[in-house]
């Protein structure tokens, strides 16, 4: 609120209706009194449905495990995993010591929705 009117007293009266804490004085605030009339009222509404700009392609737990066999022998060690191993992570047939999952598709959404209101009701 706009303040019309701000004045600093520093009298015995006020010392006397509000105390000690009233000894240093006190801030009177006078606001703008109210109009007569009706209320000017707004509603403002947005939705919107918003996706992902660009979608990105990973490699999966088969590929992963191919390409780190394929580092390991580049530099002359042992590879990782066996084939078996990799056609485990390739057939997902065991799942559990072989994931293959595609997190960006189990845990995120493909779209958001955002909806956004507001209401303002004015006196003036």
């Amino acid at each position: 609120m706009k303040s019309k009117v701000c004045l600093y007293l520093r009298m015995l009266r006020q010392l006397l209706f509000n105390g000690v804490k009233g000894a240093n004085g006190v801030i009177l605030i006078n606001t703008k009194r109210g109009k007569q009339g009706k209320p000017q009222v707004s509603f403002r509404t947005e939705s919107a449905i918003l996706s992902s700009l660009a979608e990105r392609n990973y490699i999966d737990g088969y590929e992963y495990a191919s390409l780190m066999n394929e580092g390991l022998a580049n530099v002359g060690k042992a590879p990782r995993w066996s084939n078996e191993e990799l056609e485990k992570f390739r057939t997902g047939s065991d799942p559990y010591l072989y994931p293959n999952v595609d997190w960006i598709d189990k845990v995120l959404n493909k779209k958001f929705i955002s909806d956004n209101k507001q209401f303002e009701c004015n006196w003036r």
